[in-house]
């Protein structure tokens, strides 16, 4: 412990000290003697660990520390202890720089990550998931050296172990995301059973309550990042696993069990992410023939990824869960992902629309998020995304019959509506929906717009939540 505070801020004069014993630990990674060998990884997993974000991550790189350690893992004789913390410190060293990731793929060590996935000894297979975790922070190593190894399939099967399930979650998390080639290979080891049974809380798991919420964590994330783009079977298989009365418990941050989530509502934020993911239709871009140009089309009919979570879910039961969590969040960004879901679910189709504007709770809430002066940006950029889909804007081929004075622009109208408060009188939300028959073959999901112009009237548009990268994984 004393050396690890010396080294978290050492004094100037200490430097010199301390690339002294960096040096001669690096040194002494290629010594034959076995005691030697177990040690000195040892001691330089303390030192990186002291500065995570610091020079020495580098210093050790260009001391030539990064070959030994391979190799001493990959020595047929090593033991597991050696090759524990082997890993362990490539882990750390590849933690914070795609630098030094690159410099760690191409000593190929990846190949030897997958072999450790696999052996006998939880510490190794442990430590292994944790350098692949950082390794993944980087996409071109995610689509060359992981793809090639298929690590996937041994990480999947590793979610059966309780002593390693928490670190393969958290190794999965970055496998999942929509541009990672392992996704699919993830989908066919049937990874989606094992990451709703941790969400649920049902997923063996070995250690304390620390473990337990750390694997609810990466669960939630991994299938935040799973439902990003995801097609209506992955979507469904998903929905069907957590059921609808769970997933709103989730909502309100609970497990199965009754304990919550997380302590900072961190976990509470990936399931709300989730879910404006299953709420949410990606468009395809495809080229206008003879133009050269690239349009967006939904693939999918409009509204039937908001009908098949409501479906599961119930719509009033869900817009209530989310209006409490607009109104008591766990953090900030949880109110935020909240709005973002409501804003998802108010660009499905006319009768979806209607159910949002018919509950007067979420009104008053997007509108106390639109007019307050304290609340955050992010949040505020949020409700303004649901006043665009429930205000809409009418199809372009819609023209207004001659000797008539052209109606005020439903966003108008609605945030009128919204400053006086007005959502109890069914008028308004049957004002606003009059002209859906003519909008619905008009409003596909298309690029929102910069700003509200004053041109060609722009379609609603459905969030997606980026794919999040979890950050490399602490040596527990």
């Amino acid at each position: 412990a004393s050396l690890a505070e010396s080294l978290a801020a050492p004094p100037a004069e200490c430097w010199h000290d301390l690339l002294a014993v960096l040096h001669a630990t690096v040194r002494l990674l290629s010594e034959p003697h076995r005691v030697v060998l177990e040690h000195a990884p040892e001691v330089l997993c303390t030192l990186l660990r002291c500065q995570p974000a610091g020079v020495l991550h580098h210093m050790v790189c260009e001391a030539g520390a990064v070959a030994p350690l391979v190799a001493q893992a990959a020595a047929p004789g090593a033991s597991a202890r050696q090759q524990e913390l082997s890993f362990r410190a490539l882990s750390l060293i590849s933690a914070d720089s795609d630098e030094l990731r690159t410099l760690v793929a191409c000593s190929g060590a990846v190949p030897l990550l997958r072999q450790g996935l696999s052996s006998a000894f939880a510490g190794v297979r442990i430590a292994a998931c944790c350098a692949l975790r950082s390794l993944s922070r980087s996409v071109h190593i995610l689509r060359t050296w992981i793809a090639d190894a298929e690590i996937a399939p041994p990480l999947c099967a590793l979610l059966a172990d309780p002593k390693s399930a928490a670190a393969a979650t958290a190794a999965l998390c970055n496998l999942l995301i929509a541009f990672s080639p392992a996704r699919a290979d993830a989908l066919a080891a049937g990874v989606i059973v094992p990451l709703v049974a941790a969400l649920r809380g049902e997923l063996a798991c070995g250690g304390g309550p620390v473990v337990r919420a750390e694997l609810r964590l990466s669960a939630a994330w991994a299938l935040r990042n799973l439902s990003f783009r995801a097609d209506m079977e992955t979507k469904q298989r998903m929905l069907s696993g957590l059921g609808g009365a769970r997933v709103l418990g989730l909502v309100s941050g609970l497990s199965t069990d009754g304990e919550a989530l997380s302590s900072d509502g961190e976990a509470v934020v990936h399931v709300l992410a989730m879910l404006r993911n299953l709420l949410h239709r990606e468009p395809s871009t495809r080229s206008r023939r003879g133009t050269g140009k690239e349009e967006t089309q939904a693939t999918d009919k409009r509204g039937c990824h908001v009908e098949m979570v409501l479906k599961e879910v119930g719509c009033e039961a869900l817009l209530e869960s989310l209006a409490a969590c607009i109104a008591r969040p766990p953090c900030q960004e949880a109110a935020t992902e909240a709005l973002l879901a409501v804003a998802n679910i108010a660009a499905g189709s006319p009768a979806h629309r209607r159910s949002v504007l018919a509950s007067e709770e979420v009104m008053r809430l997007v509108s106390m998020q639109l007019l307050y002066p304290g609340t955050h940006d992010a949040a505020r950029l949020a409700a303004m995304g649901c006043l665009w889909n429930l205000a809409g804007r009418r199809a372009p081929s819609f023209r207004e019959p001659s000797g008539l004075a052209p109606r005020p622009p439903r966003v108008h109208v609605v945030a009128a509506r919204l400053e006086s408060g007005a959502w109890h009188d069914q008028d308004a939300a049957d004002h606003l929906e009059q002209d859906d028959d003519e909008q619905e073959s008009e409003m596909a999901s298309a690029p929102y717009p910069s700003a509200f112009s004053r041109g060609r009237p722009r379609p609603s548009r459905a969030w997606g939540a980026h794919s999040a990268r979890r950050a490399g994984a602490p040596v527990l």
